[in-house]
């Protein structure tokens, strides 16, 4: 693999796992992901919301809330003026969030914006086409970003994808077992 300036593959790191799928990955992945969220800035206030099948923020919604998400899938499609916290089997963040996004799913889509850092964690994770005001921190068999990352990419996957319309400003780490698995796209930048 030749690396692009800014980009360093890691062969090796995660040891014979396909990203978190032994459970030795899987813990380190999680405890990571807790460790980021307890040290996540505090707002004002804290909103909980949980469902068995659905949470979904309207498009109409505007909350000037943090607010913690627990659903089989949870959608935003409003504005959260605080940090998401989102666990569950599909989160879709089509909506703005003007704070720090922390998602834990087996499906993690990005498509609306997010001023602070994203720290998913997800067999699939999707950053469209978004703008990512901090780092991102990305645990996954598959990663795939197509928008823009104000500051650093942390990748922990068995595939990375950066698509052509891929804006990163910072550096690139990625962390795989193979890393003919990076794809880079010819235009990236």
């Amino acid at each position: 693999m030749t690396a692009s300036p800014g980009i360093l593959a890691s062969a090796g790191i995660m040891s014979g796992c396909s990203c978190c799928a032994q459970d030795s990955s899987f813990g380190l992945c999680i405890g990571l992901f807790a460790g980021i969220a307890v040290v996540a800035p505090s707002a004002e206030a804290l909103e909980l919301r949980r469902s068995e099948t659905m949470v979904t923020i309207e498009a109409t919604e505007d909350i000037e809330d943090t607010i913690l998400a627990a659903a089989d899938t949870g959608i935003v499609e409003g504005e959260i003026h605080g940090d998401l916290v989102a666990a569950g089997r599909r989160v879709v963040v089509n909506g703005a969030v003007h704070g720090n996004l922390f998602a834990a799913a087996e499906s993690v889509a990005v498509h609306g914006d997010v001023q602070g850092l994203v720290a998913a964690a997800a067999s699939n994770v999707e950053l469209g086409e978004t703008d990512i005001g901090g780092d991102l921190y990305a645990f996954g068999e598959t990663i795939e970003v197509s928008g823009s990352i104000g500051e650093d990419v942390e990748a922990f996957a068995a595939h990375l994808n950066l698509l052509s319309g891929a804006v990163i400003t910072g550096d690139v780490r990625v962390r795989t077992e193979d890393e003919d698995r990076l794809q880079q796209s010819a235009s990236p930048r």
